[in-house]
C-alpha cells in the first residue's frame, strides 16, 4: 500500500514537473522593439555626431524593454561622464507596430573647463560655444607653459586634430653631481578618431627644439612619432557598480634620438556605495631600444602622481606603478545659485620603482607611500576642483610632502592633450 502511494506520488510530481516545462515553453518570447528614431532637444554647441558616439543604441537595433531601459542608463551615465552637459533626460516611447521612438533632452554648458593636474600648474581646456569653432586652452606653470587647439571633426571627417605648443624650463637633479638645467619648445599635433563606441585610437607627432641641457643636446631638434589607443568602459560604474578602461601606446624617435618607448595601462573602478569609490591603477612604461636622454626618461614622481618626497629609484628606461585610491564622495554638499560645491575625501597608497632594471617587490628598491586629501569640487558650470593633501614615502624613508593640485585628472591615456 506505501509503495502504492509512494508510485503514484511519483507520478503526480512528474505531471506537474512537465505541466511547469510546456508552461514555460508555451510562453511567448521577450517582445522586441525596433529604434525607429532617436530625437535631441537642447544641444547647440555640441555636435548631434559627438553625442552619438556616446550612446549605447542606435535606429534599428531590435532591443527588448529590459535591454533597452539597460542601454539607456548606460548611455546616461557616459554623457554625464563627458562633463558637456548640466542634464540629460531620456525617455522612450513603444508603438504597436513594434517600434520604438527614443527622445534625449539635455542643458549644455555654455563653457566647460577641464583641468589637468601638472606639476606646479595645472591645464584648461576651454570648448567653445559654437560647434564649429576649436576647443581651446592653456596651461601656466612655473615649469611649463602651454597653448592648445583641438578642431572636432576636423574637414567634415570623423578625425579630430589637437595641436599643443609648449615651452619648458626647469632643473632635473638627476643624480647627486648631475644637473640638468633644461629648457626647450615643443610641439604635439595629434589625430584621433572613435573606432567604435568605446575604443579610441591617436596618431601623434612631436616636434623638440632643446634650447639648452647637456653638451650633447643643446641646440638639437628631435622629432617622434606614435600610436595610442584606449578601450573604455569606465561608464560601467555608474549602471553596474563596477568598470574598467586600457589604454596602451608606442612611440617612436625618428631623428637625434631614435628610441622606442611602450606603456600599457589599466584602471578599476568599483563603486560599493553611491557615495564611496575605489580605484585600482596599474601601469608599465619602458624604452625597448635605442639611446634617450636623461630628460627624455620616465618619472614617477611627477608624471604618475606619487606622492611624498620621492628621491630614489623614480628615473629610468622602465618603470611599474600600482595605485588604490578610497573615495568618500560628498561628506557635505552646498547647493548654490551658479553650482553645487562638493566636499570629498580621499586615502591612498602608491607602489612604484623605476630604472634600468624592474625587480621584485623589495623595500630596497620600490617606494611606499601613503597619505590622504580632501576634495572641493565644483559641479557644472565650472566643473573646478581644488585637492589639498598630504603623501608620505615609507620604505625609501625620503619623507612627506604637502601638495595643493587644481583641475580633475585624467587617467585615461593621452586624449585630453
Amino acid at each position: 500500500m506505501k509503495i502504492k502511494n509512494v508510485k503514484n506520488c511519483i507520478a503526480i510530481l512528474a505531471l506537474m514537473l512537465m505541466g511547469a516545462v510546456a508552461a514555460v515553453d508555451a510562453s511567448e518570447p521577450e517582445k522586441k522593439y525596433s529604434i525607429a528614431k532617436i530625437t535631441f532637444i537642447g544641444n547647440v554647441r555640441v555636435p548631434e555626431k559627438k553625442i552619438r558616439e556616446m550612446l549605447s543604441i542606435k535606429e534599428g537595433m531590435k532591443l527588448s524593454l529590459r535591454e533597452l531601459e539597460f542601454s539607456i542608463k548606460v548611455s546616461k551615465a557616459k554623457m554625464e561622464g563627458s562633463g558637456l552637459f548640466m542634464f540629460i533626460e531620456m525617455n522612450y516611447e513603444t508603438r504597436d507596430d513594434a517600434t520604438c521612438n527614443i527622445i534625449i533632452s539635455m542643458g549644455e554648458n555654455v563653457m566647460m573647463l577641464d583641468i589637468i593636474g601638472l606639476e606646479e600648474g595645472a591645464f584648461t581646456r576651454f570648448s567653445s560655444i559654437s560647434e564649429k569653432s576649436p576647443d581651446f586652452g592653456f596651461m601656466v606653470g612655473l615649469k611649463s607653459q602651454s597653448l592648445y587647439f583641438r578642431f572636432p571633426y576636423w574637414l567634415g571627417s570623423p578625425l579630430d586634430l589637437a595641436t599643443t605648443v609648449t615651452h619648458h624650463s626647469y632643473k632635473i637633479p638627476f643624480y647627486t653631481l648631475k644637473e640638468y638645467d633644461y629648457e626647450a619648445a615643443s610641439g604635439r599635433a595629434a589625430l584621433s578618431m572613435s573606432v567604435l563606441r568605446n575604443w579610441k585610437i591617436k596618431v601623434p607627432a612631436m616636434f623638440r627644439y632643446n634650447i639648452k641641457s647637456d653638451t650633447k643636446t643643446v641646440n638639437t631638434s628631435d622629432l617622434s612619432t606614435g600610436l595610442e589607443t584606449l578601450l573604455d568602459f569606465s561608464h560601467y560604474k555608474d549602471v553596474i557598480y563596477a568598470g574598467f578602461d586600457l589604454n596602451a601606446a608606442v612611440y617612436q624617435g625618428i631623428v637625434k634620438f631614435p628610441y622606442t618607448m611602450t606603456s600599457a595601462g589599466v584602471n578599476v573602478y568599483v563603486k560599493p556605495a553611491k557615495w564611496e569609490e575605489i580605484i585600482l591603477r596599474g601601469r608599465y612604461r619602458s624604452t625597448v631600444n635605442g639611446n634617450i636622454p636623461d630628460y627624455l626618461l620616465y618619472r614617477i614622481d611627477n608624471e604618475y602622481q606619487i606622492h611624498g618626497q620621492i628621491t630614489n629609484h623614480y628615473f629610468g628606461r622602465n618603470s611599474v606603478v600600482l595605485n588604490a585610491e578610497n573615495w568618500i564622495r560628498d561628506i557635505v554638499t552646498v547647493p548654490s545659485s551658479i553650482t553645487n560645491i562638493h566636499f570629498n575625501l580621499l586615502a591612498y597608497v602608491d607602489l612604484a620603482m623605476a630604472g634600468d632594471q624592474i625587480v621584485a617587490i623589495h623595500r630596497d628598491t620600490w617606494n611606499l607611500s601613503t597619505g590622504g586629501a580632501i576634495s572641493v569640487e565644483f559641479s557644472a558650470p565650472l566643473n573646478l576642483a581644488l585637492q589639498v593633501g598630504y603623501g608620505h614615502e615609507l620604505w625609501q624613508n625620503t619623507g612627506g610632502q604637502f601638495y595643493v593640485k587644481m583641475g580633475y585628472e585624467y587617467r585615461k591615456g593621452n586624449f585630453f592633450e
